[in-house]
Order: C-alpha cells, then structure tokens, then sequence
C-alpha cells in the first residue's frame, strides 16, 4: 500500500481509472459502470458516491485495495459501449423532432394565430399532430433513452436486451412522423389507415420498453425504493396512453374524420402529459436532483401522500368520474406537497461545487418548480370557474396553462437535468455554459411572454397577440441553442493522453490536471501565469493552443511534463 498513492474523495472517477486501471472494476462492483466511458467522468468519487448511494469509506477501501493489487483491467463490454450508444441516438432525436415537427411547427402556428389574431387560423388537426410529436417526440424519446441508460445504474444490474431497446428507437420515429403527418389529411382513407397503423407501430414500442424497464427492475438485487412508485406509475400511463391513441385513431379512420374530438383529446393529453410525463419527472428528481443539489434528502412519507393524490386526480380526469375540481384539487395539492418533500427551493445542506462544472443548471430546476405550482393553480381555478358558471374556460386560457407545464416545467427541467447529466454520461464536460445560461434566459423569458400574452388575448388585445407570435421564436431559439450545445458536448471524446499517459501538443491540459495536478505548478512556471488564477482551463485548450498562446513551443513544453510525470511515476 505503501507504493500506491492513497486514494482520497475529491479525486475524480476518471484520475482513479486512468492512474489505477484495476479500480475499474470497483466502480463496476457499486453500480458505476460504464458510466463517462471507460475512464469515467472528470467528477469527485465522493459525489459518485453519494449519487450512487454507495459509502464512500467502503468505497475507498475498495479502491486502495484495487490499487494495491495492481491487477489488469478489463476494457468496456459490448453492452456498457451499446448502453452509450442508446442514450445518445435517442437524445439526438429527441432534438431532431423539437426542431422540426416540435418547437419549429408550433412557432409556425403560432405565427398564424398572431397575423390572424386568432386561435382557430390554424387547422386544428395539424395542431393535434403537432403536439403528438412534440410530446412524443421530443419528452418521449428523451426519456426512453436516458431511462436505458440510467435504470439499470440506479438498480445496480444492467440492460438485458441492448440491442432490441435499441430497436425501439426507429419503430417509434415511423409511428411518430407517421402519426404528425398523417393525421392532416386522415379524411382520405389512405392517410386515416396510416394514422391508425402509426398508433398501432407506437404502442408495440411502447410495450417493449415497458418491458425492458420491469425486466431491469426485477432482476435487481436492490430494494425497492419510495421513488419508485412515480416511475411504475408513469409506465402504466404510458401504456394506457398508447391504448389511448389507438381508440383515437381508429375513430378518426373509421369515422373519416381527421381531428380527435376535443373531449376525448383532453383526456389523451393529460394523459400524456401528467400521467406518462410528470409521473416520471417527478420520480427521477427524487432519485437525483437531491445529491446533486446537495439538498436535504427527500421527505418520504409526504412524497407518498403526495404520490397518492397527485395520481388520484389524474385518474379522475382521465376517466371523467366526480366533479373536476375535485380532480385538480388533488392534483394541486399532489404538487404543493410533492414541492415540499423534494425541497428544491431550501438551502443546501451540502457544497456542490466542482471543477468544470457550472451550476446555473439549477436555475432550470427551480423555474421548472415554480410553473408546475403555478400550472396546478391554473388549472384549478379554471375548473372552479367552469364548476361556478357551467361555462369551460376559454380556448386562450386552457392553451396557457397547457404551455406552463409543456414547456414551463417538462422542457425546462428536461433541459436542465440533461446539461448536467449528460455530460456526466459522456465522461466529458459540458462543452459552453454560457450558451447554457443563454438557452435559460431565453427560455424562462420565451415561456413567459407565451404564457402571459396568451391570457392577455382573452382581451383581445392585438399587442397580446403579437407578445404570444414573439414568444414562440425566442423558445425555439432556446432549444436551438440547447440542442447545439449538447450535440458539441455528446461528440467530445477521450484523449489518448488517459490511455498511455504521454503527453502531446493535443493533449487537454483539463485531462492533464485532473491526471496530474501536480503539474499546475511546472505549467505555471512554463510561463501558464493565467493557471495561477483559474481552478480549470475549459475542456477545449490544449497544451499546444495554449502553449503557442504564450509564445512557447508546445514540444518543448511538452517533453518537459512528461519528464516530471514519468520521473514520479518511476519513484512511486
């Protein structure tokens, strides 16, 4: 033990593996593999730690002991480099539908409705197909493909049937685009059977990955956790949803007809939306959000009573039974309570602070809070004044807070969550965060203006109309923004440099500190004087750039670093 550097907790998953390649399988062992990579990402083993629920003295010892072994590592398997693959095809088309037949179709309504001054310019039926494949398309394949690739981590087992969640991917592209659209010109009989056979292809996927996720579930040796619960009932609703889909196409066929009616499309959307979507938001924020936010841990037995009511309520709705602001009664209250037990809005209890690593993520996660309380306030307070007037809100009233919690809350959590995960997933940094806090502003400020001028056309005010025209552009050049953002940093890849060690022109100086901080000082005293008063270089400044930065030969600079490095490496 004495001949191997002692593991401490503020060394990133990455220096561990890369300076000690036996600790790989230590990682493996507590339900962190394949996870960044085959080196991992560039985060503490003490945040790994708490992320994974796993002690962190148990997992040091581990470590030292791996270490000490010095025994060979084995390379990344077929299924951790397929798992990889999955989230990231998945996520790219996740993006790929928001900016096209998602966000970039409905700015395209929205433009007519603010030039017409009216809500019904555009068909409704291309609005209809419009939603299906944002909600479907852009939330749906998100959350198919991180849930691949996270489940099976948080349950410490892996993905049994890689390549047939794989195959879901495509067959829920055909079914989506299909259903988007088709569904315009359902009235020939053509398009109506497609419209339908696209429901059918749907619902296959969907009960495929259902499968997959209770196959990963159960053959976990873990217990069962209190989050659980939000999760399994987002599958129920998910399949539901596809049962859902299938009466409504088959109507729209049978009956050559090419819009839902409204009643029945009501329903579908809750469904989807707070059934399918929120349920699994909701859980995978208690699984997560409270390590990396250093909150406190979640409050259990009001997460249940919250549980509870929130899906009550939605029962209600969906299936029409009782008054409905009985049903947004408990779905409000499901919220307020569910707020509470997360304690997203409390101080934390624990630094998140790590190298390279930009907070403002949480600013998604906090505003994405507060439009889901107030998405549950509008929707009680219009189904109080349906209940008071016999009268259903106004088209303009419902369509606003449908927003708050489409975009307000699904779009701007997803969007936080993943610039902080998947990067982690990636095993590399996140590649800009100031294109990360202009997506915010431009979103929180989009989504706003949406919201409030589309309760400002009850009025009918034409500046109203034009704010909601204005709002559609500014989200879309958010998720614009975003979707660049994380495509730059899913195509970011391992330097060579953690392989064999030897540094290069080409190597990151990032990697070469987190590998060897002890090289800060020698790369200072090259003449890096910036390194003096930065903690981390961002991800993309090489020793080469860097070097000729300050007028030095980058292979002078760096056959002198790997003199000190392999000296130490030959005295340990």
């Amino acid at each position: 033990m004495s001949n191997i550097a002692r593991i401490v907790p503020e060394m990133t998953v990455r220096e561990v593996n890369a300076k000690y390649p036996a600790c790989r399988e230590v990682f493996n062992k507590h339900g962190m593999g394949g996870c960044g990579g085959q080196y991992g990402p560039p985060e503490p083993i003490d945040f790994f730690a708490r992320a994974h629920n796993v002690s962190i003295d148990e997992l040091i010892a581990d470590l030292e002991a791996a270490a000490s072994a010095g025994t060979k590592a084995t390379g990344e398997t077929d299924a951790e480099k397929l798992s990889g693959v999955i989230y990231k095809r998945f996520v790219k088309a996740a993006l790929f539908f928001t900016l096209t037949l998602g966000t970039a179709w409905g700015v395209q309504n929205l433009t007519m409705i603010a030039l017409n001054r009216s809500f019904d310019a555009p068909y409704y039926a291309a609005i209809q197909g419009h939603g299906h494949a944002q909600t479907l398309g852009w939330v749906g394949l998100f959350i198919m493909g991180v849930a691949y690739y996270t489940l099976p981590k948080f349950k410490g087992t892996t993905l049994r049937f890689p390549r047939l969640a794989l195959a879901t991917l495509p067959v829920m592209i055909l079914g989506i685009v299909t259903r988007a659209l088709a569904q315009p010109f359902a009235r020939d009989a053509v398009f109506g059977f497609l419209t339908f056979a696209a429901s059918i292809v749907e619902i296959a996927a969907i009960g495929v990955f259902v499968f997959i996720m209770l196959d990963t579930v159960r053959r976990s040796e873990q217990p069962r956790d209190f989050y659980e619960k939000y999760v399994y009932a987002g599958l129920v609703w998910f399949v539901t949803l596809g049962g859902l889909n299938i009466a409504a196409t088959w109507h729209l066929w049978t009956s050559v007809a090419d819009i839902v009616p409204p009643e029945y499309n009501l329903r579908i959307l809750h469904t989807q939306v707070f059934g399918f979507i929120v349920n699994i938001i909701l859980g995978v924020s208690l699984r997560i959000l409270p390590n990396f936010m250093g909150l406190r841990q979640p409050l259990q037995r009001t997460a249940n009573t919250a549980f509870w009511l929130f899906n009550a309520g939605v029962t209600l709705r969906v299936t029409g039974a009782g008054p409905l602001a009985m049903s947004s009664a408990f779905e409000l209250a499901g919220i307020l309570l569910f707020i509470r037990s997360l304690g997203v809005f409390a101080k934390p209890v624990t630094s998140v602070a790590i190298q390279g690593v930009d907070n403002a993520y949480t600013w998604f996660v906090k505003l994405g809070y507060v439009w889901l309380a107030i998405t549950g306030l509008l929707i009680f307070a219009g189904d109080v004044y349906q209940s008071l007037t016999g009268t259903a809100p106004a088209h303009a009233y419902v369509g606003a807070y449908r927003h708050a919690v489409t975009v307000g809350f699904i779009s701007t959590l997803m969007i936080g969550v993943a610039y902080r995960v998947l990067p982690i997933f990636n095993g590399t940094e996140l590649y800009s965060a100031r294109a990360m806090r202009a997506s915010f502003w431009l979103l929180a400020v989009g989504n706003l203006f949406r919201v409030g001028w589309q309760l400002g056309t009850l009025s009918g005010s034409p500046v109203a109309y034009a704010g909601t025209g204005i709002s559609g552009y500014l989200e879309l050049t958010a998720m614009g923004i975003f979707a660049w953002n994380i495509v730059k940093t899913l195509r970011d890849r391992e330097d060579v440099f953690l392989q064999d060690h030897i540094i290069r022109p080409s190597t990151r100086v990032a990697d070469l500190l987190d590998l060897y901080p002890e090289t800060r000082l020698a790369l200072i005293e090259a003449g890096f004087s910036h390194l003096a008063a930065i903690p981390r270089p961002p991800r993309f400044v090489t020793l080469g750039f860097a070097s000729k930065r300050h007028g030095l030969d980058p292979d002078v600079v760096a056959a002198k670093l790997n003199q000190i490095i392999h000296k130490e490496e030959a005295i340990a």
